[in-house]
């Protein structure tokens, strides 16, 4: 069965497209947030899972990281570790939640990330909207905005 992506809370099948279209089939994706769009590029991807809902955990063929979220964002001190500890090909940021403190933690630690593809679910919120904002001018990169009522951006280095 191929990927639909319509539940509302995974990747759409636009973005799915998109990171299927720009990343090599075999590379590695390391992910924020995990759910039915793991499951479906994990089969043409190996998957590095960044979740903080233990719901979430091991559902999928991904190596799984349980990292909490503190003072906005994931836990600084063990994204870092897993950056060192990980070589990876593409980016997606889809998490955490609102809810749970939000993604403009993210921009603390806008350099530490190897210079790849990152797909920014999400982006029709403004929260998530000024974080793929900031990192486009950041590094001086245009901003690629993309879906119809679920919209994602891209950050491309060439």
């Amino acid at each position: 069965m191929e990927y639909k992506g319509e539940d509302g809370w995974c990747i759409s099948l636009e973005l799915y497209s998109e990171i299927r279209d720009r990343v090599k089939h075999g590379s590695t994706i390391l992910e924020f947030g995990s759910g039915k769009g793991t499951e479906a590029l994990s089969k043409y991807y190996k998957m590095i899972s960044i979740e903080q809902d233990l719901n979430y955990m091991d559902q999928h063929e991904s190596k799984y990281y349980h990292v909490l979220v503190e003072h906005g964002w994931f836990n600084y001190k063990k994204i870092r570790q897993i950056l060192i500890e990980n070589d990876y090909d593409a980016i997606v940021v889809d998490a955490p939640t609102k809810a749970s403190g939000g993604r403009l933690g993210m921009l603390t630690m806008i350099d530490e990330f190897k210079k790849v593809p990152i797909f920014f679910d999400d982006v029709q919120r403004p929260d998530e909207l000024k974080l793929y904002k900031e990192f486009c001018k950041h590094h001086n990169r245009p901003e690629i905005i993309m879906g119809t009522d679920k919209q994602f951006g891209i950050l491309c280095y060439q």
